[in-house]
């Protein structure tokens, strides 16, 4: 064998072992990053969206809601905590 040929054989190896590395390593890391980076742009959004402001609306005030089963529930019974 020739030097040249010594150097094509040797340059074959490496270049199998950095495509195994890219394969193994690079890959892998670059799709985790992106798929988190996929559910926090997600999660932001539904934050977004829960927070937004409602539209305004028929509403009753808040001390004015009554539940209209009330009346076949009987009595409030107050009941105090056993140690």
């Amino acid at each position: 064998m020739t030097m040249e040929s010594l150097l094509y054989f040797f340059l074959l190896i490496l270049g199998f072992f950095l495509f195994s590395l890219i394969v193994r390593v690079v890959l892998p890391v670059m799709r985790t990053v992106r798929q988190v980076r996929r559910q926090f742009a997600h999660q932001q959004a539904a934050h977004q969206h829960t927070t937004a402001t409602p539209k305004p609306g028929p509403s009753s005030p808040a001390g004015t809601k009554t539940n209209p089963n009330w009346d076949k529930m009987g009595d409030y019974i107050d009941f105090e905590e056993v140690k």
